[in-house]
């Protein structure tokens, strides 16, 4: 009599987990049933046409448990194999673990009726879904052994995760932080002296901000002048900010995403003056002019309501000291806990 198999959908990095679930499931059924794990040598033999064999194995399974955490459901083979399962009018039961709940599963995973599985009543249910499969009893197994080892894996797998995603922000910001600390050094300092600021104690008056009409020589294009730039980088870090914040796969700690959030509200108060200067200066003899307002002002213009030039210009000198601070903030913050081997 061939046995009934059970079929555990995981990502590879989760194998740990689905191999454990495999031996105990085993184990307490005193092997009257197969589980079937990808990435377990019992399940598969060197040779084996693996793709032919996972179709099989879904195919001819009676459950499908599907291993679900932030990072596996986002990946396409687990919704491919919870397709193929529901197509075969399968039975699916979605196991939430390292932060992963119910309700945050997303649709037609959320349709079906799972659980948590770092909790003994979700195994508890598990084991009388089998037991009824197999037409027999339930066994009162006892699980804490397994509970600890995915309480293990959990803890092990959330350090690894953070510094890999804090890692991965930084990489994907790295280039843009760089070139907006480029334009606020460049937007504040002689033209001829950009390269021996040092960002983090750069300070600067309202009255340098002249600078920013200057082309850019750190950029190397001298059609294009220093707030065109900033502008333009601001812009793209937004959106990659944005982006990084709304990708759940990602394990940020709640203080860096604290950061990211600071920006996207400080860049979206200000955002409307990108165009400010573009729409200005034809009506304006000449950029030399402003240069020579800004330059002989005396400490901060009184802000009037945009009603004149310089109530803009403040509007970017104020701009530059928010990205300024923002920038030590979040760098300061990913230098502590990056990895150095990026």
């Amino acid at each position: 009599m061939t046995k009934p198999t059970i079929f555990i959908s995981h990502i590879t990095e989760e194998g740990e987990i689905a191999t454990s679930i495999k031996k105990l499931i085993e184990e307490s059924f005193l092997r009257n049933v197969n589980v079937f794990v990808s990435s377990n040598a019992d399940s598969l033999c060197l040779g084996d046409e693996w793709i032919n064999i996972i179709r099989q194995s879904i195919d001819n399974c009676q459950l499908v448990i599907i291993l679900c955490s932030p990072y596996s459901i986002s990946r396409p083979w687990i919704n491919f194999e919870a397709g193929a399962a529901w197509v075969q009018q399968t039975p699916i039961i979605p196991l939430c673990h390292s932060g992963l709940s119910i309700s945050q599963l997303p649709i037609p995973l959320k349709n079906f009726q799972g659980g948590s599985l770092n909790s003994e009543e979700t195994i508890k249910q598990l084991f009388n879904k089998i037991a009824s499969i197999l037409e027999c009893g339930s066994p009162n197994a006892n699980v804490k052994k397994f509970l600890e080892l995915i309480n293990e894996f959990e803890t092990k797998e959330k350090t690894s995760r953070l510094a890999q995603d804090i890692n991965y922000v930084k990489a994907l910001l790295g280039g843009q932080i760089n070139m907006l600390k480029n334009n606020i050094i460049e937007s504040t300092t002689p033209l001829m002296e950009p390269n021996s600021v040092q960002f983090a104690t750069h300070t600067f008056a309202f009255s340098d901000i002249k600078n920013m009409f200057y082309p850019s020589l750190i950029q190397g294009d001298l059609n294009k002048r220093v707030y065109e730039f900033f502008f333009e980088s601001t812009k793209l870090l937004l959106e990659n900010v944005k982006f990084i914040l709304a990708s759940p796969e990602l394990l940020i700690p709640d203080e860096l995403k604290k950061i990211l959030w600071s920006f996207v509200i400080e860049v979206s108060n200000f955002e409307y003056i990108g165009n400010w200067i573009s729409t200005l200066l034809p009506d304006i003899k000449s950029t030399s002019a402003i240069m020579n307002d800004i330059e002989k002002s005396d400490g901060e213009p009184e802000f009037k309501n945009h009603s004149n030039v310089l109530d803009y210009c403040l509007d970017y000198y104020n701009i530059m000291i928010k990205c300024q601070s923002w920038v030590l903030q979040y760098e300061k913050y990913i230098n502590e806990h990056s990895s150095k081997t990026i």
